[in-house]
């Protein structure tokens, strides 16, 4: 089982913190940044993302603190940003994790994406995933899974094909059910 013992395994054998370097796009920065140094201005946009994604399960809005700032201080979570002028207007956050099939691989699964909705269609997320791209390479990060979210009353999330032309390869089609009392 995944537990704390094993995320600093993973941190202490093979990630030293090492950032990735930013790059401009456009009038944007992109960069890798400590989700505990901006906690404040994430937290917005992570409600803002479950209005859009999850509001209409019943699932009541109650952010995971811990286990996110947890694995960014141990670099099991690594969030990847967007800015104009300074602010955030973007995130890809990407959460480490053994390989579920291969022993000695370290694997990257996408734990949150989101870009305000009026930057949109700007290219920002596609940019984002070839940041994290690179900066997971550099980590010798064997994949990266992406699940893209629709949200309420919207088309197909438009980051389905920034990746399908980016070489992704669609897998599996998720489905969820509320569960009372679990």
């Amino acid at each position: 089982m995944f537990n704390g013992a094993s995320q600093a395994k993973i941190a202490e054998s093979m990630f030293k913190h090492e950032m990735a370097l930013p790059r401009k796009f456009g009038d944007f920065v992109i960069d890798q940044e400590m989700l505990h140094e901006h906690w404040g201005e994430f937290l917005p946009h992570f409600e803002a993302q479950w209005h859009e994604t999850e509001n209409y399960l019943g699932v009541p809005y109650n952010p995971p603190i811990e286990f996110v700032l947890g694995g960014d201080a141990l670099g099991t979570i690594l969030a990847f940003t967007a800015r104009k002028d300074g602010t955030l207007i973007g995130y890809l956050i990407i959460h480490l994790h053994p390989s579920p099939h291969v022993d000695d691989c370290t694997a990257a699964t996408e734990y949150l994406t989101y870009v305000l909705p009026e930057y949109r269609k700007q290219g920002i997320g596609g940019e984002l995933v070839n940041f994290a791209e690179g900066a997971l390479i550099d980590k010798n990060i064997s994949g990266l899974y992406i699940c893209t979210k629709t949200p309420v009353g919207k088309n197909k999330a438009g980051l389905d094909s920034v990746l399908k032309k980016n070489g992704y390869t669609h897998m599996i089609n998720q489905y969820y059910k509320p569960l009372t009392g679990a």
